[in-house]
This record gives structure tokens, C-alpha cells and sequence, in this order.
């Protein structure tokens, strides 16, 4: 993989790991806002948090491996998680 290739993988990662934390962040920080809303919405924004979760974890270890090599990837991603 060439070095413009990697830049721009890792630029594209960055910015999916972002927006992943931030949304999840955001859904776990409003969750006590959805008590007056009817029960449907409160449905989806624990639909909305669980889905960020599991995003996060199948994002993270892709990208660690993919960046710095399968070799150093369990142990990059230990410190992460």
C-alpha cells in the first residue's frame, strides 16, 4: 500500500472513528431525555446506542490492523479497550 493510499485510509478512519464516539457519546448523554417521550423513541435511541457499539468494535480493531499491521494489532488495541 502506497503512502497516499494509507494517508488517505487513515484520514478516512479518523473521521468514521469520529463520528462513531461522537454519536455515541451524544446518544448515551441524551438517553435520560427520552423519560417524557413516548416509548417508541426511547426504543430507538437504545437501538441507536447499542448499533454505535457494536460499530465501534468492529471499526476499531479493522482500522489498528490495517495501520500499523496485524503484527502489533492485538496489542495497540489492548490499550484501547
Amino acid at each position: 500500500m502506497g503512502k497516499h493510499c494509507l494517508f488517505s485510509f487513515v484520514l478516512l478512519a479518523q473521521a468514521t472513528l469520529w463520528c462513531i464516539t461522537g454519536g455515541l457519546t451524544v446518544a448515551c448523554a441524551t438517553l435520560t431525555l427520552t423519560e417524557g417521550m413516548p416509548q417508541g423513541l426511547f426504543m430507538l435511541w437504545v437501538c441507536v446506542v447499542i448499533g454505535l457499539g457494536c460499530g465501534q468494535w468492529a471499526v476499531y480493531p479493522a482500522t489498528i490492523s490495517r495501520i500499523f499491521g496485524i503484527k502489533h494489532m492485538a496489542l495497540l488495541y489492548g490499550f484501547i479497550a
